[in-house]
């Protein structure tokens, strides 16, 4: 049973959604994935208030996860806490931050230091 404080993992690759799920599930948090951000985009809309934290990937097809933090700090969900992970030197930690991102987590990503950001965020269990 969904609650209000899930984490979103948002990537392209299902190998990196798997881990994460299992990782987070395993630690105790409530976890939903997305492929893109196109489909990160329409669940947390068709379901306001479920998604406390989106952990997304920033090099995606379809919707990348710069367009997808933008969407959500500029639209109804401003609430939203934004992770985006990064295997990439070439994007700006600081401009993503400007945007609203709370942390940019570069690939491989530390998952210690993963956990206690999330726990930063929202608490761990279920209801």
């Amino acid at each position: 049973m969904a609650t209000e404080q899930q984490v979103l993992v948002v990537d392209d690759e299902d190998d990196i959604r798997e881990l994460f799920c299992d990782l987070l599930s395993q630690s105790g948090f409530d976890v939903e994935t997305a492929a893109d951000g196109l489909e990160a985009y329409e669940l947390i809309s068709s379901h306001p208030g479920r998604f406390r934290v989106v952990l997304t990937d920033v090099r995606m097809p379809r919707m990348d996860g710069v367009t997808l933090l933008k969407r959500i700090k500029t639209g109804a969900h401003k609430d939203i806490s934004v992770m985006l992970m990064t295997g990439y030197s070439d994007v700006s930690e600081k401009e993503i931050r400007e945007m609203g991102a709370v942390d940019v987590l570069k690939k491989p990503v530390n998952i210690e230091y993963l956990l206690r950001r999330l726990g930063d965020y929202l608490p761990k269990g279920r209801g």
